[in-house]
């Protein structure tokens, strides 16, 4: 009897050790940071965004926001890994602050999104150039 239930013990034991071992071990991804360094520049009539690479990225995600995320105006997709910034000029429009949070995208599509960040469009912001008219100075060609 004796015998028996010390077997059964070691089964027990056994079993808890080999789910224990598979807990540690499985196969379910793991998180995927956020990109570090997330930072938004006036560059003359955009808004620059500039974040630091993330090795375990294939892509990463932008979202804008006028109003903290409550809902969200645009979003960016970047596929692959080595572009760090992005130029946003998009129908912005002036003396407006918007909000950007940016997320690293994994092999699995997991998120790991950013703390938001906010930044303030210029007061003015050029439209479209329109109706330029080239007028040569010099007739001489230059050699």
């Amino acid at each position: 009897m004796v015998k028996i239930q010390t077997f059964k013990q070691s089964i027990s034991v056994l079993i808890l050790a080999a789910l224990l071992l598979f807990s540690l071990t499985g196969t379910a991804a793991a998180a995927i940071n956020p990109p570090e360094n997330f930072m938004a520049d006036l560059w003359g009539s955009s808004i620059e965004l500039n974040w630091d690479y993330e090795p375990a990225a294939v892509g990463y995600i932008i979202e804008r926001s006028t109003d903290d995320f409550a809902t969200i105006e645009k979003t960016y997709t970047i596929t692959g890994t080595y572009q760090t910034y992005y130029e946003d000029y998009e129908d912005l429009s002036p003396n407006t602050k918007y909000y950007y949070r940016i997320a690293s995208v994994s092999s699995t599509n997991e998120k790991g999104w950013s703390q938001p960040i906010d930044i303030t469009s210029p007061k003015t912001i050029p439209g479209k150039v329109q109706n330029v008219v080239a007028k040569a100075i010099i007739t001489d060609n230059i050699i």
